[in-house]
């Protein structure tokens, strides 16, 4: 076994404080799942595709949730709401549609209407600064999410409209349907769903059965902390 801890900061340290435990001695049979973390950021996000919060995985194991974090962008569209994204979980040859399907970014992480602070043991929103950035986490332990081929977690980047927002007459551009088809704009505009653009980040937690995940190798640290 080897721990590195890397400084990849432009300032030094003056403390580091660590502690390993660790046990000897263990019979580890062949079903013994490997313990998997993975950070993905998109700034911005790709208009009416899913952010992805977990990329497709290949194997059998168990997915344990993740942390997320939204930067609205707010040149582009105001204050609006950005959180009306359902999570979709599609594991073990389900790929039209989704095996599981949220509701909401809020719901999901057992709230509603909005997003404020808050913290519980398996979810909750540790920084909600109202349109300006939003950090929270949601984890499938009581709630265990497991599958026997493969796994994709994403999130849909869709907001809401209300009714009598200067947005349509200001975006610069086009707003779609949260689906197909182009949003009534101007004064055509009544209120709905639509397709956002915003600064995504977030770290997925899951279990596999093997130690290699497939998946492409961490990003440099400017591209991990662009824009924040």
């Amino acid at each position: 076994m080897k721990i590195v801890v890397t400084n990849e900061g432009q300032t030094d340290l003056g403390l580091l404080f660590y502690d390993v435990d660790y046990t000897l001695g263990d019979q580890h049979g062949p079903d013994m799942l490997y313990f998997h973390a993975y950070f993905r950021h998109e700034n911005p996000t790709t208009l009416q595709k899913d952010y992805q919060i977990l990329p497709h995985v290949q194997g059998q194991g168990r997915y344990l949730g993740a942390n997320l974090g939204v930067i609205p962008d707010r040149g582009k569209y105001l204050d609006e709401w950005w959180g009306e994204g359902e999570v979709k979980i599609y594991k073990d040859g389900d790929h039209d549609h989704a095996t599981l399907a949220g509701t909401g970014s809020e719901d999901y992480i057992g709230t509603g209407w909005g997003m404020g602070e808050f913290s519980n043991l398996y979810q909750g929103c540790t920084v909600a600064e109202k349109h300006v950035r939003y950090c929270f986490y949601r984890y499938h332990v009581p709630d265990p999410i497991y599958f026997r081929q493969e796994i994709q977690v994403s999130i849909q980047q869709i907001g809401y409209l209300m009714k009598g927002s200067s947005l349509p007459s200001s975006v610069p551009g086009p707003l779609y349907r949260a689906g197909p088809g182009l949003l009534a704009i101007g004064k055509d505009f009544v209120e709905g769903l639509y397709e956002r653009q915003d600064d995504w980040s977030s770290c997925v937690y899951f279990y596999l059965d093997k130690p290699e995940n497939g998946l492409p190798p961490i990003e440099s640290v400017s591209r991990r902390i662009a824009d924040l």
